[in-house]
């Protein structure tokens, strides 16, 4: 992959979660990649396309199934939903990491993939410190590259309770920076 490929969509936004986590993958690698649609040459495609994956599992299993094909001239991420589709984007974003001596170079494959179990969780403990919310945030970050989809925060005292505000330890999360946070995790399934 080099600065003559570019990026196209087909059911989904330029500004999706998962066309983001490409732009961002290729950057982290030096490479902007345009997202001219008529332009000519090598194509990453992304698109949500319902069963394109038949995963014979739980329709919340099915949400999850993605298609990665790469070609010499073509790659294509194609997700059963856009839970799918941010998925597959994670395994193209392995893949572009290399094998510690080449990166950007991919091999010509076929991938369908889902998940064999519908909750994949982390636990995240604070009881005995209190982490910032950017130090959150990057943590869910590295839960989505895992394909892992739920976190169990023990917050204890490092919340400040509405209703009951000496409960919380000093600087303890507010409901508005928990709520931040939350949002930020579902926007990454």
């Amino acid at each position: 992959i080099d600065t003559s490929w570019r990026v196209t969509t087909t059911g989904v936004a330029s500004t999706d979660i998962a066309v983001q986590t490409l732009h961002a993958a290729m950057k982290d690698e030096g490479l902007i990649l345009s997202q001219a649609e008529d332009r000519a040459g090598p194509v990453i495609h992304l698109a949500v396309q319902p069963d394109t994956v038949a995963t014979g599992g739980e329709a919340d299993l099915q949400r999850q199934g993605y298609l990665l094909t790469v070609t010499r001239d073509r790659v294509e991420v194609i997700g059963n939903s856009r839970e799918g589709l941010f998925y597959g984007v994670q395994t193209l974003v392995q893949l572009l990491a290399g094998d510690g001596r080449q990166n950007l170079v991919l091999p010509e494959v076929t991938i369908r993939d889902w998940p064999t179990y519908q909750l994949r969780i982390c636990h995240w403990d604070t009881k005995h410190h209190q982490d910032r919310i950017k130090t959150l945030k990057r943590y869910l970050d590295w839960m989505a590259k895992f394909k892992l989809n739920a976190v169990s925060f023990e917050l204890e005292d490092k919340f400040a309770y509405p209703s009951h505000p000496t409960i919380g330890a000093p600087g303890a999360f507010t409901s508005e920076q928990m709520q931040d946070l939350v949002n930020y995790g579902l926007a990454r399934h």
